[in-house]
């Protein structure tokens, strides 16, 4: 079984870095990324560089302006708020850095959408073409499906190993606060990568259970937000009162998403699992779906 959804991701993988969408999608992801990160730094410069004639100091002479701007009650309070976890819980990478943080963010405020982007009708396509039948010549249902899924998730992990390159790439040659070595970031990518993996289960539900390319992109512009908003019912009822609103958090992952940002191994991973387990149950009935459709 194995060997056969590695065989369908492998050939999928290559028609889709053949093809025009993933290669645009690359493309734009990556010019995006890069803006963003450029502005993103561009702004802290500024701060960096005001800050240092403030306090009379030469900023190319020292850390002093990195130094006050990290450590600096205002941005820490920002950087708690987007956490969503007292300040003295994130891990350091985060705390002692001025662009990882943003990365972070920006993998769970966006991933999610590029992800929709790529692999919306990666399963609805086949259907609709009727490629499927070639491949259930030589593959089950469910490791053609699976391959198609495997494929999508090794082209967006890669996409996201290249994001995080090009705002260190950015933030080192503008900053002198990026304080980030590749242990820094291989940790953050870490953290960012359930992220990725919680969408491609749910795009993959919406691409094995739609009837059509477009009822599959709708879906998914309908799900993604909703699911990915659930935590913040409780919001609406800091006290509690809504027994309603305390269930429905539970539907999306976001309340695991302190814990990608908190030190230790422990709370990481129970972010981590907490996103898979979400995507891998939207897999799951995604699987069960296209078990009983008529092919």
């Amino acid at each position: 079984m194995l060997r056969t959804i590695l065989l369908v991701a492998l050939h999928q993988l290559r028609v889709d870095i053949k093809g025009r969408r993933l290669r645009s999608v690359a493309m734009m992801y990556a010019l995006v990324h890069g803006l963003g990160a450029w502005v993103y730094v561009t702004v802290v410069r500024e701060l960096e560089d005001g800050m240092s004639a403030a306090l009379g100091a030469n900023s190319l002479g020292g850390s002093g302006a990195a130094v006050s701007l990290l450590g600096s009650e205002a941005y820490e309070g920002i950087l708690s708020f987007f956490a969503g976890a007292q300040i003295h819980l994130l891990a350091d990478v985060f705390r002692e850095s001025a662009i990882l943080p943003v990365y972070m963010w920006a993998s769970l405020a966006f991933m999610p959408w590029l992800v929709l982007m790529v692999g919306f009708d990666a399963i609805v396509r086949d259907l609709r073409s009727g490629a499927v039948r070639f491949w259930l010549l030589r593959a089950t249902r469910t490791e053609w499906a699976l391959g198609k899924l495997l494929s999508q998730t090794i082209a967006l992990v890669c996409l996201s190993a290249v994001g995080l390159g090009i705002s260190l790439w950015i933030a080192s040659s503008s900053l002198w606060t990026v304080r980030a070595s590749i242990g820094d970031a291989v940790d953050v990518w870490l953290r960012a990568l359930p992220v990725t993996l919680w969408a491609s289960g749910v795009v993959f539900f919406v691409s094995a259970t739609a009837r059509s390319h477009f009822g599959a992109l709708m879906a998914g512009w309908l799900l993604v937000p909703a699911l990915s908003a659930a935590h913040l019912l409780e919001r609406l009822d800091p006290n509690g009162d809504n027994s309603a609103f305390r269930v429905l958090r539970f539907l999306g992952p976001g309340i695991f998403e302190s814990e990608l940002w908190q030190a230790g191994i422990s709370a990481a991973l129970l972010g981590g699992c907490g996103y898979v387990a979400h995507g891998a149950a939207f897999v799951g009935l995604g699987l069960l779906v296209l078990s009983r459709r008529d092919l």
